[in-house]
């Protein structure tokens, strides 16, 4: 006894799986697009300041940023002990220390290491660290916006799977009531 609606799912469902994987790595590229854009300005800053350390300058590191609340990137500069030499960065009217690994991937002076570092619980992080002569140099900024673009991008993607898997079934039940009708 074969009945519409199963006749409708048996032809649907190999559909429906095929428009939610190929949703699924929309969604990937595009979260993972958002976030390894949000590494580029450190990148950028590390790079530089590592070959200005490298040169015989001074880190010119001023002011405080508040890395719970600000955007605005900042920097850490280590020792090759891994002790702090100088910080911009503040949370909770402190240095945040990064955790323990993370400059020893970037021992040598080609190296980098990009994270997600969460310091506390609510702050994430997009840092990296790069390795120079005499230390280690951290920068980084608050997700906070990347987040909200990655949730944003989430919810317009389900929609748009949502839609399309209605469209769909839609399309697969008026097909199957059609030729049923012909027969």
């Amino acid at each position: 006894m074969d009945t519409l609606y199963i006749r409708v799912l048996r032809q649907w469902l190999p559909l429906a799986v095929a428009i939610s994987a190929i949703t699924f790595l929309i969604y990937l590229v595009i979260q993972q697009d958002i976030r390894m854009g949000a590494n580029d300005p450190q990148i950028q800053i590390a790079e530089d300041l590592a070959s200005s350390l490298n040169t015989g300058q001074t880190a010119n590191i001023s002011g405080k940023i508040d890395v719970a609340k600000s955007l605005a990137p900042f920097v850490i500069i280590y020792n090759k002990q891994e002790k702090i030499v100088s910080s911009n960065a503040v949370l909770n009217r402190k240095t945040p220390i990064i955790p323990s690994g993370v400059l020893t991937g970037t021992a040598n002076q080609s190296d980098e290491n990009r994270i997600t570092w969460q310091p506390q619980e609510g702050v994430r992080l997009a840092t990296v660290a790069v390795s120079y002569t005499n230390g280690f140099v951290v920068v980084g900024r608050n997700m906070r916006e990347v987040e909200i673009r990655e949730d944003q991008q989430l919810a317009n993607i389900l929609f748009g799977w949502i839609v399309a898997l209605v469209a769909s079934f839609s399309c697969v039940y008026v097909m199957q009531t059609f030729l049923k009708g012909k027969k």
